[in-house]
């Protein structure tokens, strides 16, 4: 599975809107929500939000199957052509409040990943196959 991060600068004064967008997406469209996230294949998804002398930034993450570099484009073009009236509400939100344009032409970089610490989830051992004696 690969994570996908980026980030996006608040317009000044639309940290309040961004909280009332959340909120809509986990309240009255958790629904609509939860299906978007279903046919996009997207795992996990989570926004922090880091205040800042020079305004908001928010950072965004989707976990997807796949390296980033694999995932990201998908993604992108998946939601970009995607019709879905609640796709195209979070398109028109996202692109409002932190200017993240899916509709954009051209491939978008994911973030670079510089170090991680602590344990990866490590899978158990498939069992040996079993010999048979004739």
């Amino acid at each position: 599975m690969g994570l996908v991060a980026f980030a996006g600068k608040l317009a000044p004064g639309k940290t309040d809107e961004w909280r009332q967008f959340v909120d809509e997406m986990h309240g009255p469209r958790q629904a609509e929500f939860a299906a978007s996230r279903a046919r996009l294949r997207i795992k996990k998804e989570r926004a922090f939000l880091q205040p800042g002398r020079d305004g908001d930034t928010v950072i965004y993450t989707f976990t997807r199957h796949g390296s980033p570099a694999v995932a990201l484009p998908p993604l992108f073009r998946d939601l970009s052509a995607s019709k879905d009236p609640f796709d195209v509400w979070y398109k028109q939100r996202m692109k409002d409040l932190l200017g993240v344009d899916f509709e954009a032409k051209g491939e978008t970089p994911p973030a670079e990943l510089l170090f991680r610490m602590g344990p990866r989830r490590v899978r158990p051992p498939e069992p040996a196959p079993s010999v048979q004696s004739a």
